[in-house]
């Protein structure tokens, strides 16, 4: 038997990571821009003065990513090796959940790889927010355990998602692929419950003010309907959730029973948060853009194993007949 020196997986990965590294050293920036932000906010968590983190009510993450942006921070040898990092950590995640996702098939991840590289995602952890690349991710594993029929597991993972930033809660969507709804409610509950949990001591503390954040409205659906300038408040934001979790669930039941639904119903998902939300920066679209990387790359993959088995089928089928039109020649000669 014959050992592979060589796996093409790994060179795939290593690029993806080189990719990333550069995309961070180019990036970074003197300027101050969101990733320092939070990993200035997250210092305050990392400090013992941690109850006052969500004081401002500018700090519209999660403890995780405060967590992961200010440990990535204090890891890093300046701005650039900030940058560097937090893209490498990121595009790394991507890269695992890929090799989840495809398995052993090296096409896959190549085909994902080439995806990120398109979209520009290995730049986008320090360009934009990490959770725009974990969030996705998590909600695609949490698919895919829903359609193993792990809902608590995929409730676990889409309320992980939501301790980076709270719109992770709306992967809850995915739990609607599950064959049958029983255990959908037990899996919604672990959804919602985790980041409630991760939020509580600073609740407890007293001195928690996400809540009382106001978003201007800048266009959108919310535009046409409220008016440019308007002010979007967290009751808002929970119509707004309620509103995509509705539409992506609807289309988790009528995608239940196919395979790309573990893709779909987070892009979909994703497409009508930035429908209905009344702002929308630049990297909100590294999320669909992972979703479309990973996704597309699945799609390829069933189709040419689609292929592959109709082409099996039929030279199954000519073995045959070319099997049954040998016979009358046999017998004659006997």
């Amino acid at each position: 038997m014959r050992t592979r020196l060589f796996d093409p997986r790994t060179a795939i990965v290593v690029a993806l990571l080189a990719g990333a590294a550069l995309f961070g050293a180019l990036d970074a920036s003197p300027d101050m821009i969101d990733s320092d932000l939070i990993a200035t906010w997250g210092g305050t968590l990392l400090s013992p003065h941690w109850a006052q983190t969500f004081a401002d009510p500018a700090v519209q993450v999660g403890p995780l990513e405060l967590a992961l942006a200010a440990v990535a921070r204090s890891l890093s040898p300046g701005e650039a090796g900030f940058a560097v990092l937090l893209d490498v950590v990121c595009t790394g995640a991507f890269a695992a959940v890929t090799l989840v996702l495809v398995g052993r098939r090296t096409a896959g991840l190549a085909l994902a790889g080439a995806g990120a590289f398109l979209f520009l995602v290995p730049g986008q952890a320090y360009r934009g927010h990490p959770a725009e690349i974990l969030i996705p991710l998590l909600w695609l594993l949490a698919a895919r355990e829903v359609q193993a029929g792990r809902c608590m597991a995929a409730g676990a993972l889409v309320g992980l998602s939501g301790c980076f930033e709270l719109w992770g809660v709306l992967g809850v969507a995915v739990l609607a692929l599950a064959p049958n709804l029983r255990n959908l409610l037990r899996g919604a509950l672990v959804a919602g419950g985790l980041p409630a949990v991760a939020l509580l001591p600073f609740i407890l503390a007293g001195d928690f003010h996400m809540f009382d954040y106001h978003w201007i409205v800048r266009g959108g659906l919310a535009g046409v309907v409220l008016g440019a300038g308007h002010s979007f408040t967290w009751p808002l934001r929970l119509a707004e959730g309620l509103a995509v979790v509705g539409v992506a669930s609807a289309a988790a039941r009528s995608l239940r029973s196919r395979p790309e639904g573990i893709w779909l119903v987070p892009a979909i998902t994703t497409l009508m948060r930035l429908v209905l939300d009344p702002v929308r920066y630049p990297y909100y679209w590294t999320t669909p853009q992972v979703l479309l990387a990973i996704g597309l790359a699945l799609a390829l993959l069933e189709r040419r194993e689609l292929a592959n088995q109709l082409r099996a089928v039929l030279t199954r089928v000519q073995g045959s007949e070319a099997k049954l039109e040998a016979k009358p020649r046999q017998s004659a000669v006997t």
